[in-house]
């Protein structure tokens, strides 16, 4: 439900599609909270009263329910996944709950072996690997890859880590299976989180030219990757192509997602990684022969 209210935009249950335009809420820093003690000494009593009740005091329960609400010890309201993902019955995380995290497989690095299959399968694999491991250390693919610090997945795996999934970092943090990923996306497609009018801005792309990044060339925009479409070159897939060949493409002629999603990392991007073209290739062979 959404409230007007002598003109203030004042949401009760918010569309997913309004989402962009909510700030996201900070808890009290350490000098801010003792900038307010310094300006009103009848604070520290407060803040004395709260960290030294009893679990069971009326205060403390009152701020543990609901127990998926925390503005107190950790800021649970931006959490995209609780706005969203959660009503919408889709089992894809955005700061993965500690009780959830025996049911995360551990990722694991391209082998060799596997490298040089990449590499057989696809010659363009090897520029792009010959353009990452000569690249310098101040290029933008190294500062990029190397930027956060203790985040790495391509000279050693550092996202097995509980306290990484824990984090709310919906840029490269998200968990999930490929189907609650194809999920979101159908919603997408169908119109169901944003408008058509969007869905139709989405069918042109923005820029036709060498990536500064990757070093290679890309169809991209909005946020997305593009390419032709198979069995027709007149219309384009969309979608984004993640580290390691997983990635989310769909079809707005068709209507059509493919996710897909794997713990064994793997060298190709998009159609250059035979696992996920394979997968490609049988679909639309699939929709072909209907």
């Amino acid at each position: 439900m959404s409230v007007l209210f002598l003109g203030i935009d004042f949401h009760i249950g918010l569309s997913p599609s309004e989402e962009y335009r909510v700030a996201r809420v900070s808890l009290p820093q350490l000098s801010g909270l003792l900038g307010e003690i310094w300006h009103d000494k009848r604070i520290a009593q407060q803040v004395y009263n709260f960290w030294t009740s009893d679990k069971n005091s009326p205060m403390a329960r009152a701020i543990s329910n609901p127990s998926w609400l925390n503005v107190v010890t950790q800021c649970t309201v931006n959490n995209p996944d609780q706005h969203f993902m959660e009503q919408a019955g889709i089992d894809f995380h955005i700061g993965l709950s500690s009780s959830e995290e025996y049911r995360v497989a551990r990722v694991s690095l391209p082998q060799l072996s596997g490298l040089l299959g990449e590499i057989w399968h696809d010659k363009r694999i090897a520029q792009q690997v010959y353009n990452f491991w000569t690249s310098d250390k101040n290029s933008p693919m190294a500062r990029a890859i190397s930027n956060p610090s203790w985040l790495n997945v391509v000279t050693q795996c550092t996202v097995n880590n509980p306290d990484q999934h824990f984090m709310e970092q919906a840029g490269a943090l998200g968990i999930g299976n490929a189907r609650s990923l194809a999920a979101i996306f159908n919603l997408f497609v169908n119109g169901r989180i944003v408008s058509e009018k969007t869905l139709s801005l989405l069918k042109k792309p923005v820029n036709n030219e060498t990536d500064f990044v990757l070093q290679m060339h890309a169809v991209k925009g909005h946020g997305f990757f593009y390419a032709p479409l198979l069995g027709d070159e007149t219309e384009l897939m969309i979608g984004h192509t993640g580290h390691g060949c997983q990635q989310v493409v769909f079809d707005l002629k068709n209507k059509v997602v493919i996710a897909y999603v794997t713990n064994g990392l793997k060298a190709g991007l998009f159609d250059r990684c035979r696992t996920y073209a394979r997968i490609q290739k049988a679909v639309y062979d699939v929709l072909q022969k209907q």
